[in-house]
């Protein structure tokens, strides 16, 4: 429990920092590092034990560990959210998010209808679909948990989804505006007068600078925000009893 916690904390911290130093690092990503060590750590146990050397993890724990990431980082997310400006950005802004819904929803129940008789537990293949491609990460996590799908899935699913939108991805990243812009009306800034909203704009280009963290005076403004969270945390964790006995009453 103890190693996994500080494998858990430690290593993700070592990143940041080192993605901070160097640049060839910080242009690969914070994330991609993470997820690549990681599928590295999974290929290299078995080799490990071939050569008689025994690493033993405890599911649980790790499990728990997983539970109590997520449960914490949901509340955090939420907390940099800043609905009233997004929405004065106008009806432009509610039909595209609409879209995406539809289109996202639309899809996996597709998808979902076709491979229903192949795929066990499609259904929460289907849920899960939905939560990464509207939500991210977090959220596929999220349901994961509340799901009970299989660690073992829900770690090839993420796995091949970050491996077939890799090209998607650098395609937006990269010349994806040019190409949209040939048929699709440019976004004018003129258009967006408040300063809340262009630094709330500013605020999501920045999500990715990971190494803002290595800075003492974020962590002092982080600290309400954390205590926050692990006061929500205790809320939910001493109501689930109660909530449970009510909902299979």
């Amino acid at each position: 429990m103890v190693t996994l916690l500080l494998l858990y904390l430690v290593f993700p911290a070592l990143v940041i920092y080192s993605c901070s130093r160097f640049a060839v690092l910080n242009s690969i990503g914070v994330v991609v590092l993470c997820y690549t060590a990681g599928i590295a750590i999974a290929q290299l146990l078995p080799v490990l034990s071939e050569l008689g050397v025994s690493v033993t993890i405890d599911n649980n724990s790790q499990e728990l560990l997983m539970g109590f990431c997520i449960t914490f980082a949901m509340p955090m997310l939420l907390f940099s959210t800043n609905v009233k400006d997004w929405l004065r950005l106008g009806p432009t802004t509610i039909l595209s998010i609409s879209s995406s819904v539809l289109a996202v929803i639309s899809m996996s129940f597709i998808a979902g209808l076709l491979l229903n008789d192949q795929i066990v537990e499609m259904w929460k293949l289907v849920g899960m679909s939905v939560a990464l491609y509207l939500g991210g990460t977090p959220t596929l996590a999220a349901t994961k948990e509340a799901l009970q799908v299989d660690t073992n899935l829900f770690l090839q699913i993420h796995s091949y989804d970050t491996v077939l939108t890799l090209g998607y991805v650098v395609f937006m990243v990269s010349i994806a505006q040019r190409v949209f812009n040939r048929f699709l009306p440019a976004f004018r800034s003129s258009l967006v007068t408040d300063k809340k909203i262009m630094a709330a704009e500013q605020g999501v280009e920045d999500i990715q600078k990971y190494k803002q963290l290595m800075s003492l005076s974020i962590w002092q403004k982080l600290l309400p925000a954390i205590i926050l969270c692990l006061i929500i945390l205790a809320v939910v964790v001493a109501s689930l009893p109660f909530l449970t006995k009510q909902i299979w009453r």
